[in-house]
């Protein structure tokens, strides 16, 4: 899952101009990618990061991101990869991952997910091929 802000500006950690799903347009925004955990009527969120954008990287921004406290020498990582480094690190027990779009087009990802041996469906999925184990 995403949150996406719209409030943010050039000086909030990981705004950046992106796509903007809620606003459905490119945008300054700032975006997380979050995990959480269903069962029955109960949920919670288990996992989050910030995505930073590859811009957030260069030395450009090296003065901003100490100023505002990104931890040093952070990694660049797609939105996808995040989601799939808070799956493998979760350490409560699951069957099925449910995700959005982006991540369900993603034919890395749903193999990733394919050989975790875990179900998955996600808009996409369910748009045009149901819900299945990733195909």
């Amino acid at each position: 899952m995403k949150v996406l802000s719209d409030l943010a500006s050039a000086q909030t950690v990981g705004a950046g101009r992106q796509h903007n799903g809620r606003l459905g347009k490119i945008e300054m925004s700032q975006v997380g990618t979050f995990l959480g955990f269903a069962k029955g009527t109960l949920w919670t969120w288990i996992d989050g990061e910030l995505f930073l954008p590859e811009a957030w990287f260069g030395r450009a921004l090296a003065a901003l991101r100490q100023r505002l406290g990104v931890p040093r020498d952070p990694q660049f990582a797609t939105k996808i990869e995040l989601a799939w480094q808070m799956i493998q690190r979760v350490q409560v027990p699951y069957e099925a991952v449910l995700c959005d779009d982006l991540s369900g087009r993603n034919q890395h990802f749903r193999r990733q997910l394919d050989e975790a041996h875990l179900l998955s469906s996600s808009r996409h999925s369910c748009q045009y091929a149901g819900v299945s184990r990733s195909a």
